[in-house]
C-alpha cells in the first residue's frame, strides 16, 4: 500500500494540485490491497456526480441541485437549476472560476460562474453539432467538443461559436472514435473512447497518435501521464517513457464509484458518500 499512495503523493504534490505524476516501484506485497485509512472526512448524501477543482473546492450533483463546498465543508454556493434541460451528463470544473455542465440530450452547454450563476447557454444544435458525448474546457476557457456526425474535435466560445475544427478522424487517423471524455493537458486534448483507447491530438486540432488502453475506469490525464482504474488496480502510462504500470488498491477503494486526487487528497465517490483521506 504504501508504494500507492506515495505515487498518488508524488502525483499531487508534484504541480500543487495539477497532478504531474513521477513514477513509483508498484508494491509487491500481496496484502497490501487490504490495508485500510481512516477518511478525515465524510460527506454524507447519494450523489450523481462530483468533481473536486484546483482550489479544493467539491462540487455535489443531487436531486437537480449542484451545490459547491468549500475543503473544510462550508457551503459556498448552490444552483438549483440543473434539471432545466434534463439531467446533466458532463460535469466540468477544470477553471475554478467557470463550471461547464453539459446535457447530452438536448445538446446543450451551460456555463456558470465562480458562484454558480448562469453565465449562458450554447445550444449546440444552433451551430451545427448534434452528436456530442465528449466535452470540456480548453486551455484558453473556450470549450472543447468532438462531434461524432463529422468525427471533428471543435472548438467553440460562449456563444456557440465555433472557432476551430480538425479534419475528420476518418481520414486523418483512420479511426472512427466515440469518446465519452476530453482532457486538455499540457498541449494536447486527450479523447478517450473505452473501445478504442486515447486519442491525442494538438491544440490545432491536428491528430498525434492512438494509445490502445481500453476499458479503463475513472479515467483522467495530468500532463505527460494517463490514469484509469481495472478491477482492484490503478493503472498508469507514462508518455515520455512509454512506461505502463500497476498499482494494487487498499481496501477503502471497495465500492467506489469514482476517484478524483487532488491538493493532497484522494476523494472517493461512494455510494452514500463522498469520503476524504489525505495521502500519507
Amino acid at each position: 500500500m504504501r508504494s500507492f499512495f506515495t505515487y498518488l503523493f508524488l502525483m499531487v504534490v508534484s504541480t500543487n494540485g495539477c497532478a504531474q505524476v513521477k513514477m513509483a516501484t508498484p508494491s509487491s506485497d500481496s496484502s497490501s490491497n487490504q490495508a485500510v485509512l481512516s477518511p478525515v472526512q465524510i460527506i454524507k448524501g447519494n450523489y450523481d456526480k462530483f468533481e473536486v477543482d484546483a482550489i479544493g473546492n467539491v462540487y455535489l450533483l443531487h436531486e437537480g441541485q449542484l451545490k459547491k463546498i468549500s475543503p473544510a465543508g462550508d457551503s459556498l454556493a448552490v444552483f438549483n437549476d440543473v434539471r432545466r434541460f434534463g439531467q446533466p451528463t458532463t460535469l466540468d470544473v477544470t477553471n475554478p472560476f467557470k463550471t461547464l455542465l453539459y446535457y447530452k440530450q438536448f445538446a446543450t452547454v451551460v456555463l456558470l460562474d465562480n458562484m454558480l450563476s448562469n453565465r449562458g447557454v450554447v445550444n449546440l444544435r444552433k451551430t451545427g453539432i448534434f452528436t456530442v458525448d465528449a466535452i470540456g474546457m480548453s486551455y484558453d476557457n473556450k470549450v472543447w467538443v468532438f462531434d461524432e456526425q463529422d468525427f471533428k474535435l471543435k472548438k467553440i466560445d460562449e456563444d456557440g461559436k465555433i472557432l476551430s475544427e480538425s479534419n475528420d478522424l476518418r481520414q486523418a487517423a483512420l479511426i472512427a472514435p466515440q469518446p465519452d471524455l476530453l482532457f486538455d493537458s499540457d498541449g494536447t486534448v486527450f479523447l478517450y473512447d473505452a473501445d478504442l483507447g486515447f486519442v491525442l491530438l494538438d491544440h490545432y486540432g491536428t491528430y498525434l497518435k492512438t494509445l490502445p488502453f481500453k476499458g479503463w475506469q475513472s479515467v483522467s490525464v495530468s500532463k505527460n501521464t494517463v490514469l484509469g482504474f481495472g478491477k482492484d488496480k490503478l493503472l498508469t502510462y507514462e508518455l515520455k517513457s512509454l512506461q505502463v504500470k500497476e498499482y494494487k488498491l487498499p481496501g477503502n477503494f471497495a465500492g467506489m464509484i469514482s476517484v478524483r486526487t487532488m491538493g493532497g487528497k484522494i476523494y472517493l465517490h461512494k455510494k452514500e458518500a463522498i469520503e476524504v483521506y489525505m495521502i500519507p
